[in-house]
């Protein structure tokens, strides 16, 4: 991470600007500052010249925004700028972070927030690569909605009449002295809100009666080291029938408690969830209620109560993992448990609720590992367990932290994070995103799951964070089977034109727990059910299922479609996203002219056994397709002008084949009006050699050559509902990955997930290569030598940090891949262990995993001479 100035510093830095910049270009024409549609959005994303700033699009070379009317504080001396490259100069963004020039976002195009530290702008326009650098101009950091013509119908304003705002600051800069110089400017401001960790993205909520509005966005705007200045959008809250539907794709409707209706393929096969940690943040729950008291890890149940812990976030509080729920952790502001709202208790047991007990003259079983013994509305995933994190305050979600929030739950265990609250930013991409998105790139195990949000009609409607882009966020649609889109669940697209919602659930009439009592005590308390509707409700039955998909992987399934131990694979979220999006029933109707995917249900409904695949089919099970899974995390991810190719060389005719590409992005800025920063493309050769391209919408649902590539969306598909038979290759390219400024941001990892007519019947597994060692990589990086079968297709390098020793079976990735020996892991870093593993691939489908090899930059080292020489 770039070294941040001393907080003291900063404080001593942060006051208002009062006098003028000279303009460092002569334009030579002006701009008139106006919000970007949307579709000047997608003609501007195709022009490396432009900025395309929620401000306007604009040349800053040849021209100047002229923004004096919207309300900002005048342009005053600062020590931030935005600095524009020349398309593909990387290397001059590396050569002036080597100068000591601070990045701090990426802008679209080719551009980037600074922090100048002492240098001048001459010196950066001056720069080898740079297009123009100009200063940061107070009018950019003015969030539309509260320019002077527009504040009567802004977001901010309260029914009250008072507006309240949030300050966004750049990384580094504190909060407290932002506060203190509104309130010095602005006598009568009350300070709502305020971040305090100190690694915290740094923010001021600032609320003022109208006619002290001009002045706090003056104030604010004039702050050094301010990004953007928005209105303060509160967040609020956004299984029988269910069951069947998901897992096996049932279209019938039944009641929503009791027996399940519907095929259940994945609980046959012994996928309850066992051994995953989910996270749910909501309003609270009742960890008495017998939903939440009782844990069978094989052994027999084990009935205990969790009580609330308050640790400063982002650190872990006490884990109990012997226990339902693993943590209860209230946040900040927040009150325990939820005994006045219900939604957090209702939403909970969706996802895992799991009764057990004897109650008058009804006996409930509680799940084991291998049976759900589902009951009465217990929930996907009975055998997981939870990571609660209260964040109500029996009104209303007190969201101070987010990012906090994320690593708190990563740190505690949990991979899937469920959210059932959002605020209604009309499509827009908040500061909650942006935690999303730094998160989920920075802990690459973690899926973040938000509900669309269900309070406004029309288009362009849905919340945040359900708008961050590494979000899978989920839209309601009726209830047990319907495949019919909820009246009340939000439309995208996102703000940007990015395609949002991004699947589907059912959300209507959901039956599940209710609150009893007003108290938590060691006394179990009977189960009671209430029925509720929303995309709060799709959410948890969407989160339930994510985690059934990932102990698919975790316990082995994949690629022999049995559990298999030495197969374990802890997938990334990117892996999650895109296996759940690549099996999706799809979905359209009238309303969205048929389009798929759509503005209301996204990439359709979840199906997980339309996609895995598994070695015995059992009743209503679907295993037509086989499932291939490429991936790379991020240090082994591609970088601007790579391309990694896979094939699959026997395709069968008429079953469907997709190919679904996911990648969890770098977070955007504040003020930019186009979030996409680095830009990965899927593309698709057919046996005939025509070439299709990765897309987020498919007209008439099968995907056809021709078009342009996607350059807006971290979610990019082709569909063959009926394929013709033979060899189509895969290519993942990296058409443009500049980063955000962060270490490593501009390298880009990404999960490929396909299915179709392959590898069936189900070939012999090939041989694990042997003999593996360390060879010259050519000067390219760590090679490994091995010997493997005469048939193979292909062979698959994984690679997981560390020795074999530390390694789990789960920890490797694909590094690398070859028609022959050696392979070389291009990404290996000097001085660094690593462990190694290989596979070869026949008939389509990789073969057993080899022994493991650990190697650094310098050789093999002494200690491993044991795995080196084939020990696992």
């Amino acid at each position: 991470m770039p070294t941040l100035p001393s907080r003291t510093a900063l404080a001593a830095a942060l006051v208002l600007a009062l006098a003028g910049v000279p303009a460092v270009h002569a334009a030579s024409s002006t701009i008139v500052a106006e919000p970007p549609m949307l579709t000047a959005i997608e003609t501007a994303r195709t022009n490396p010249a432009l900025l395309i700033l929620q401000a306007g699009i604009f040349d800053p070379a040849a021209q100047q925004l002229d923004a004096a009317t919207v309300g900002a504080a005048a342009a005053g001396p600062t020590a931030y700028a935005i600095v524009q490259f020349e398309a593909g100069r990387l290397d001059a963004r590396k050569a002036l972070a080597a100068q000591g020039i601070r990045f701090l976002g990426y802008l679209p195009n080719n551009a980037y927030y600074v922090r100048l530290d002492g240098h001048g702008l001459d010196e950066l326009n001056a720069h080898p690569g740079v297009r123009w650098a100009g200063p940061l101009q107070p009018a950019m950091k003015l969030d539309p909605q509260l320019w002077t013509a527009r504040r009567v119908d802004s977001t901010a304003r309260r029914d009250n009449g008072r507006y309240e705002i949030i300050v966004h600051a750049f990384a580094g800069v504190p909060s407290a002295p932002m506060a203190e110089a509104l309130r010095q400017a602005v006598p009568g401001v009350t300070i709502t809100e305020r971040s305090v960790r100190a690694e915290a993205a740094p923010y001021v909520r600032a609320e003022v009666d109208a006619g002290q509005l001009d002045a706090l966005l003056r104030a604010a705007t004039a702050i050094d080291g301010v990004s953007y200045v928005a209105p303060w959008i509160a967040p609020q809250w956004a299984n029988s029938g269910s069951v069947g539907a998901i897992q096996g794709n049932a279209m019938t409707e039944c009641i929503g408690t009791g027996v399940v209706c519907g095929p259940t393929p994945i609980w046959d096969h012994g996928l309850t969830g066992s051994g995953q940690i989910v996270a749910v943040a909501d309003s609270g729950t009742t960890p008495n209620a017998a939903w939440f008291a009782t844990l069978d890890k094989g052994t027999g149940p084990h009935t205990e109560v969790t009580y609330a812990e308050r640790p400063a976030l982002p650190t872990i509080g006490t884990l109990h993992p012997d226990n339902k729920i693993i943590a209860y952790w209230t946040q900040p502001g927040a009150v325990d448990y939820d005994f006045t709202i219900g939604h957090g208790t209702h939403v909970t047991a969706t996802v895992v609720g799991d009764v057990h007990g004897t109650f008058g003259a009804n006996t409930y079983l509680a799940s084991t590992p291998l049976l759900p013994n589902h009951d009465l509305a217990d929930g996907m995933a009975p055998n997981a367990q939870l990571l609660f994190q209260d964040n109500g305050n029996n009104n209303s979600p007190v969201i101070v932290d987010f990012q906090g929030t994320l690593e708190q739950a990563y740190a505690g265990g949990a991979r899937v994070h469920s959210n059932s609250w959002g605020a209604s930013t009309g499509g827009q991409y908040n500061g909650n995103d942006a935690s999303v998105d730094e998160v989920s790139r920075r802990n690459e195990g973690l899926l973040v799951i938000v509900a669309a949000g269900n309070d406004m009609s029309g288009p362009t409607q849905t919340g945040s964070p359900g708008n961050a882009k590494s979000a899978l966020t989920v839209a309601a649609l009726g209830h047990a089977g319907s495949t019919q889109h909820a009246s009340y669940s939000n439309r995208g697209p996102a703000a940007d034109g990015r395609a949002k919602p991004d699947i589907a659930a059912p959300g209507s009439s959901i039956v599940s727990a209710r609150v009893v009592g007003s108290s938590v005590t060691d006394t179990i308390s009977a189960p009671q059910t209430r029925s509720l509707s929303g995309t709060s409700m799709a959410t948890p039955t969407l989160a339930g299922n994510a985690v059934l998909l990932r102990q698919f992987f975790t316990d082995g399934f994949y690629p022999r479609g049995e559990r298999t131990a030495a197969d374990a694979l802890h997938p990334t979220g990117a892996m999650l996203k895109a296996v759940l999006l690549n099996g999706t029933h799809a979905l359209t109707s009238e309303a969205d002219g048929h389009l798929w995917p759509n503005d209301a249900t996204g990439w359709g409904r979840a199906w997980l056994d339309g996609n895995l695949w598994f070695k015995d089919t059992l009743s209503g099970g679907d295993d037509s397709r086989r499932l291939r899974l490429f991936e790379r995390t991020n240090p082994t991810g591609l970088e601007t002008g790579d391309v990694h190719t896979y094939t699959i060389a026997n395709v069968a005719a008429g079953i469907e084949l997709r190919a679904t590409l996911v990648w969890f992005d770098a977070e955007a800025v504040p003020g930019a009006a186009s979030t996409l920063v680095n830009n990965l493309d899927l593309e698709v050769v057919a046996p005939d050699g025509a070439l299709l391209l990765g897309a987020n919408r498919i007209p008439g649902a099968d995907s056809t050559p021709g078009g342009s590539a996607d350059a807006k969306d971290t979610v990019e598909q082709v569909r063959l509902t009926t394929p013709v038979a033979g060899s189509y290759t895969f290519r993942v390219k990296a058409t443009a990955v500049p980063g955000n400024g962060s270490d490593g941001s501009d390298r880009q990892g990404y999960a490929l997930a396909v299915s179709g007519g392959f590898a069936m019947p189900d070939p012999t597994p090939l041989p694990a290569p042997t003999a593996l060692v360390e060879v010259d990589g050519g000067g390219q990086g760590i090679g490994i030598g091995f010997t493997g079968a005469a048939d193979a297709e292909g062979f698959q390098l994984y690679r997981a940090d560390g020795t074999c020793l530390d390694a789990a079976p789960g920890d490797f990735h694909l590094v690398a891949s070859s028609a022959a020996s050696p392979l070389v892991d291009a990404r290996a870093q000097p001085g660094v262990r690593y462990a190694y593993k290989l596979r070869g691939v026949r008939n389509d489908v990789e073969g057993a995993l080899s022994d493991c090899v650990a190697i650094s930059s310098d050789g093999i080292f002494a200690d491993d001479f044991e795995e080196a020489a084939g020990g696992k």
